[in-house]
């Protein structure tokens, strides 16, 4: 029988479990409105009225951070951060 010894970085386990903490708020929420606009986080499928957009997963990431934080001021680097 062969035992394996597990070696893991205990930065990457509780970022990990940050991530995972983040995805079930999203769940919980999956619908997000601003005007005439709408995010299914589910889906990943964005509306302007009845009009499905399409956006590519950066501009999809992007809209997303701004209708979640809609009062925060965001420089172009804690954006490039966050994505």
């Amino acid at each position: 029988m062969k035992v394996r010894k597990l070696v893991f970085d205990f930065d990457e386990l509780f970022a990990r479990v940050r991530s995972l903490l983040r995805r079930e708020s999203f769940t919980r929420n999956p619908i997000l409105k601003v005007g005439d606009l709408t995010l299914n986080t589910l889906t990943r499928e964005v509306w302007m009225g009845e009009k499905k957009l399409k956006l590519t997963p950066k501009e999809y990431n992007i809209l997303e951070y701004f209708m979640r934080n809609p009062k925060i001021v965001v420089t172009r680097t804690i954006l490039e951060e966050k994505m």
